[in-house]
């Protein structure tokens, strides 16, 4: 599918604006864009809509965002 190296943007914005969800966006060289939103159902149970990627993609993501961030204290 696509490799963590491939990833060229991710992105958040609070995408209700309630601060009850995370909105990655993404773009992927090769592959194309989309978004991945985290979010706790009215149940509590925490879910990500992931535009049909799984697991490990998902997490490629979100690796990517982490090693592409200017850590401060």
């Amino acid at each position: 599918m696509f490799e963590q190296e491939d990833v060229r943007h991710v992105d958040t914005n609070n995408g209700d604006g309630k601060n009850e969800n995370i909105m990655f966006s993404w773009t992927i060289k090769g592959f194309g864009f989309g978004t991945t939103t985290f979010y706790y159902d009215k149940d509590g149970k925490l879910k990500c809509g992931n535009e049909a990627l799984g697991k490990d993609s998902i997490k490629k993501i979100l690796c990517a965002f982490v090693d592409k961030a200017e850590f401060t204290e």
